[in-house]
């Protein structure tokens, strides 16, 4: 018989932030990596959470699971987010999604991406912070 185990793992614990300003300096994208056992359990859906502070004008934020490079796109990412919000000025708050376990990995490294969009006159900048990803194990 086997037995169900909630577990986390964190991806980002100090604040990031974003720029929708090409040329700033700054990262527009920020790349979470990390393993998960061969025990993790894709039945029940990874619960992904973090939270963010627009600091000027209104953004969007994309969440990625494992992406693939694709020259598809201006970005660099695949036209389909996992997770997309489009948040306005002054926005603070915490978000919480269900993301496919089937895009996981067991027992492999694993990357989730945030990025921003914009050029830095339609959209601002943001701040990620306190990102954690909850999965369930089989023991």
């Amino acid at each position: 018989m086997s037995t169900t185990l909630a577990d986390y793992a964190v991806l980002i614990d100090t604040p990031v932030q974003l720029s929708a300003q090409n040329g700033s300096g700054k990262a527009r994208s920020k790349f979470c990596r990390f393993d998960l056992t061969s025990t993790f359990s894709a039945d029940v859906k990874p619960v992904l959470m973090f939270r963010t502070t627009v600091l000027d004008k209104r953004t969007r934020v994309n969440v990625y699971v494992n992406p693939e490079a694709t020259e598809n796109t201006s970005s660099g990412f695949p036209v389909n987010e996992d997770y997309f919000a489009e948040l306005p000025d002054g926005y603070f708050g915490l978000h919480m999604e269900c993301l496919d376990g089937g895009k996981f990995k067991k027992g492999q490294e694993n990357t989730i991406a945030f990025t921003i969009s914009g050029d830095g006159t339609k959209f601002g900048d943001v701040i990620i912070g306190d990102a954690v990803l909850n999965i369930q194990r089989v023991v």
